[in-house]
């Protein structure tokens, strides 16, 4: 990371000052719902404690829960002004330093690279100061205020804390290497599935929970994989067990799965027709009907509405400004297009 975009933040300080200020409070609120969590799954399972019981404690974390997207909403808005200002501000001393050279300098330079690197080039800073800045104040934020809050309460755990930080990944890895000597098997994969919809084996309940909880500690210790393919199988996995459960049609487990393959894509990647154009043509294939397309368009806009509540509206990827330059390039366009629908085409014989 350039430390000259980080400058750039620093100098519009009243944006830059709230985005920290929200950072810290989402901490606070992390920690609250960790709070109330634990004490609920301790009330509930370790006290017998009932539903009425826990009422408050119910409602507290709903208030929790409701307070975290505020904030999360509050920094998407306050990120995007602070993104805006920028490069209004980047524009204006670019314009001035040209001014200032006059003409004469402007005789030999390309002004169509000029005119681009004040529209187009400017807004290249946007994935930056839009996305990456608030998940850096927030990963900066929240585990400063978990230790600050263990240091009054624990001090032998706030020692811990401090020794074994640095060395979560290392253990991240070890934990998902003795669980895979011990399991074996994590469950079967989304080509495996399609096979258990067409009766020839069952999903077991342990399945879906172990690639759940393995996936969350790799993405949770620092692994370098996305959330993307697991919550794409964890979809379609709790799908099929809730078909067994009902013990529904073939037909409808195979709409169950969809829906669950669906609903998991459009909450990993932001994007829901994605997930219903997947579910539809991967999975479904020739057996696609127009009745079905409503329960996965449903199950998939359901899915990224929660995930934006919860992770904010930015979307997976930031794609970078792109303009055609020559007529040369639509062929190139073809081809591309011709090679990708060849592939998809393997890929679905494969499956």
């Amino acid at each position: 990371m350039d430390k000259r975009l980080m400058s750039e933040a620093r100098r519009h300080r009243v944006i830059f000052t709230m985005m920290a200020a929200i950072a810290v409070l989402t901490g606070l609120i992390v920690i609250a719902q960790a709070a109330l969590f634990s004490q609920i799954v301790s009330r509930a399972h370790l006290g017998g404690a009932s539903a009425a019981d826990l009422t408050s404690l119910l409602i507290g974390l709903g208030v929790v829960l409701v307070a975290r997207a505020v904030l999360a909403g509050a920094i998407t808005r306050l990120s995007g002004r602070l993104a805006a200002t920028i490069k209004a501000d980047l524009r204006g001393r670019l314009l001035a330093r040209l001014v200032a050279l006059g003409p004469t300098y402007l005789h030999g330079q390309r002004t169509g690279e000029i005119s681009h690197l004040l529209t187009d080039g400017a807004d290249g800073f946007d994935p930056f100061f839009r996305d990456l800045l608030p998940a850096l104040l927030i990963a900066a934020a929240v585990p400063v205020m978990v230790v600050l809050a263990v240091l009054p309460v624990d001090l032998l755990t706030f020692a811990i804390l401090c020794i074994t930080a640095p060395l979560i990944p290392l253990l991240g890895g070890i934990v998902i290497g003795l669980l895979r000597w011990q399991i074996k098997d994590f469950g079967p994969g989304l080509t495996t599935l399609i096979e258990v919809v067409q009766g020839s084996r069952e999903v077991l309940l342990l399945n879906p929970v172990t690639k759940m909880v393995t996936a969350s500690l790799s993405l949770g210790s620092g692994a370098s994989l996305g959330p993307e393919g697991p919550s794409v199988e964890i979809g379609a996995y709790f799908s099929l067990l809730l078909g067994q459960a009902l013990k529904v049609s073939q037909e409808r487990r195979k709409l169950l799965l969809s829906a669950g393959a669906a609903a998991g894509l459009a909450a990993g990647f932001n994007a829901p027709i994605a997930g219903v154009f997947f579910a539809l043509e991967v999975i479904l294939g020739t057996t696609f009907v127009a009745s079905t397309a409503s329960v996965v368009l449903l199950a998939a806009v359901v899915a990224a509405w929660i995930a934006q509540i919860g992770l904010g509206s930015q979307p997976a990827f930031a794609l970078p400004a792109y303009e055609v330059r020559s007529l040369l390039e639509l062929p190139l366009y073809v081809g591309l297009g011709l090679l990708a629908s060849l592939v998809s085409l393997l890929y679905v014989q494969a499956l």
